[in-house]
């Protein structure tokens, strides 16, 4: 569980919109949110394009805890039109009955990454590692990445020409921290 700094899912999913309605402007095409609200949950689903084909999915599952916003988990998936994407991810339990608890955390922590390939193109070049063919490769740990993160990545790496806008967003606590 991590908590958000507003106090109510609106404001939260507001704020998400904003990102991309203010700061990400230049980058974007288009983008769809979804918003599957139940008496416990929310879950917050964002499809992004942006203007060089690339896109972004994502999910996160909000609870409202009295007076803030629990975020349970998400999944940040970022795709180029090469088929190379990252995932960042934090699920909410992992079960394995035939590991370990120290293996089960070892094979797929909490808070991860994968990196990789689609499918399709994996398949189409000889001698790349299967183990980066969509999500069938290693989970690697990480720590809790906050979708403002993510968007500084995406804008750093792939946007250079808008790298301005990464202080627009809310990465100075995560960026300043060690972990």
């Amino acid at each position: 569980m991590i908590l958000v700094r507003e106090t109510n899912i609106g404001k939260y999913i507001s704020r998400v919109k904003g990102r991309f309605f203010t700061v990400l402007t230049p980058i974007v095409k288009e983008m769809q949110i979804r918003q599957a609200p139940s008496p416990v949950k929310t879950i917050l689903d964002l499809s992004v394009t942006f203007k060089d084909g690339s896109t972004l999915t994502t999910a996160q599952t909000l609870a409202k805890s009295k007076d803030r916003v629990e975020l349970l988990s998400y999944g940040y998936e970022y795709e180029r039109l090469s088929g190379f994407f990252f995932h960042c991810e934090m699920e909410e339990a992992t079960e394995s009955s035939h590991e370990t608890e120290l293996e089960a955390r070892l094979r797929k922590p909490r808070y991860h990454l994968h990196v990789g390939a689609r499918k399709e193109i994996v398949d189409l070049l000889k001698g790349f590692p299967p183990e980066l063919r969509e999500h069938d490769g290693p989970h690697y740990a990480t720590r809790f990445i906050p979708l403002d993160y993510v968007l500084a990545v995406i804008l750093i790496n792939y946007f250079p020409e808008h790298k301005a806008k990464i202080k627009e967003l809310d990465i100075a606590d995560f960026a300043n921290s060690e972990g």
